[in-house]
């Protein structure tokens, strides 16, 4: 953990690269050294790759997974029950700490979930809608310090923008980070993820909002700069994902 080891990864097949695996260890790492113990809560777990880390962590007290498997069509095939003989292939004498719910997010009342997220990771249908339903759903479950963790960052960003935008307009104080791999963190205030060092040094833009934004920009413009002024263009946006 400490190394950030993607090798933590290797035992259930998990849909990430190795830049995804260490930036969701080093919030794991951040949380995990500011208490005795911690929850996490996934929405869309597919396999259990991306719960193998917790399952493993003995400060990770609880697990909720949340995965409505029967419209998605990458789950063909793929039950809740594939999912917990992978995992209890990697850790069977922990098993008791997961709680399944076969549902969507929105469906689950918040009593059900009762203790509250220290981690949220969000995963699961690729539409604005899901994902600022998601999040709405992690909000009101979560710690007031919570860390919020994106995947597939890229494909869902304007949902993610708006999650945001939520978050201004209801006076939440955060701090966001675009992380290496596909992944984007919104740190709660009070987050320990946010103000940590070690992540803001890894991070592809420590102001997220200000990725959102000119990710977006920046895809448009490689289609439009000549090729002899990409280079610069490319070292503008870095400049700018850099800044604080």
């Amino acid at each position: 953990m400490a190394s950030l080891d993607p090798g933590l990864f290797d035992l259930v097949e998990t849909q990430s690269n190795a830049k995804d695996r260490r930036s969701w260890l080093a919030v794991q790492r951040a949380v995990r050294e500011a208490g005795s113990s911690f929850v996490c809560l996934e929405i869309g777990s597919y396999l259990g790759g991306s719960l193998q880390q917790y399952l493993q962590d003995p400060r990770c007290r609880r697990i909720y997974s949340i995965d409505n498997r029967t419209r998605d069509e990458r789950h063909e095939g793929n039950s809740e029950q594939t999912m917990l003989d992978n995992l209890r292939r990697l850790a069977p004498e922990k098993m008791n700490k997961l709680v399944c719910f076969a549902t969507d997010a929105h469906c689950i009342p918040a009593g059900d979930i009762d203790e509250a997220p220290d981690i949220c990771f969000i995963d699961g249908e690729h539409t604005n809608r899901a994902v600022l339903s998601d999040f709405a759903f992690c909000l009101g479950v979560c710690t007031r310090d919570a860390a919020i963790v994106f995947h597939d960052a890229g494909s869902t960003r304007p949902g993610i923008r708006e999650c945001l935008r939520f978050l201004r307009r209801s006076g939440r104080a955060f701090l966001a980070h675009k992380l290496p791999g596909n992944t984007f963190v919104v740190a709660l205030w009070g987050c320990p993820v946010g103000p940590d060092l070690r992540i803001r040094r890894m991070a592809v833009a420590v102001n997220g909002e200000r990725w959102l934004w000119t990710s977006g920009m920046s895809r448009q413009a490689r289609r439009r700069v000549p090729s002899a002024l990409r280079p610069a263009s490319v070292a503008i946006r870095n400049h700018l994902w850099a800044a604080p």
